[in-house]
């Protein structure tokens, strides 16, 4: 699966769906398209992103554009769905800071175990996390509601659902073990290949 069919297998049926940081408009148009969401707002803070989006969407009518960075693009304009994809998890972090009222589909590009624990501690509930492997590269895709959950560090680290089989997850634990093992043996090295290992037996 590539890395935005991911992403749209796990967008729920909406009215309004926000891709912030829609880039090319690439997810844009499966949307759109796909009659999944019956309005999508695609927003960049990239003007020139944003219209390469509309060049690509040009033939459809339930696109709307705004220029601007992150939520602050919508301008206030109420969302069901809002899609992060393509960036780290603190730019993300720093978003969500606005805690939008909207499911979120979330594909972080860097400090995922920092954005798990941002998204718990602030009131939402990660409904799927699964890891896929697309033209060379790990990426984890998350869906997330509003609700209560706990996390352990396990999950923080590996995925709420680590424990639920994986093909591609349980590659890239394989592959961070092997390549930690070649660094210098620091407390922190150390806890991450054990908890890996561990996270292992459960893809067995």
């Amino acid at each position: 699966m590539d890395r935005l069919e991911a992403i749209f297998s796990v967008i729920p049926e909406c009215e309004v769906l926000a891709d912030v940081g829609c880039d090319h408009g690439k997810l844009t148009r499966r949307v759109a398209l796909s009659g999944r969401a019956k309005k999508v707002i695609a927003t960049d803070i990239s003007q020139a992103c944003l219209n390469k989006a509309m060049e690509l969407n040009a033939d459809l009518d339930n696109v709307e554009y705004s220029v601007g960075d992150g939520l602050k693009a919508l301008q206030g304009k109420k969302c069901d769905v809002v899609v992060l994809s393509g960036m780290g998890g603190n730019t993300m972090i720093s978003i969500l800071s606005e805690a939008p009222d909207a499911t979120l589909v979330l594909q972080p590009q860097s400090d995922v175990p920092l954005l798990r624990g941002f998204l718990v501690d602030n009131g939402y509930r990660i409904v799927r996390d699964f890891v896929i492997f697309d033209d060379g590269f790990y990426y984890d895709v998350m869906l997330v509601q509003k609700g209560d959950m706990v996390l352990d560090d396990m999950q923080r680290l590996f995925g709420a659902y680590y424990k639920e089989p994986n093909a591609e997850l349980k590659s890239k634990l394989e592959i961070l073990v092997k390549k930690l093992k070649t660094y210098k043996a620091t407390e922190k090295n150390l806890y991450i290949i054990n908890s890996a290992l561990e996270a292992l037996r459960w893809q067995e």
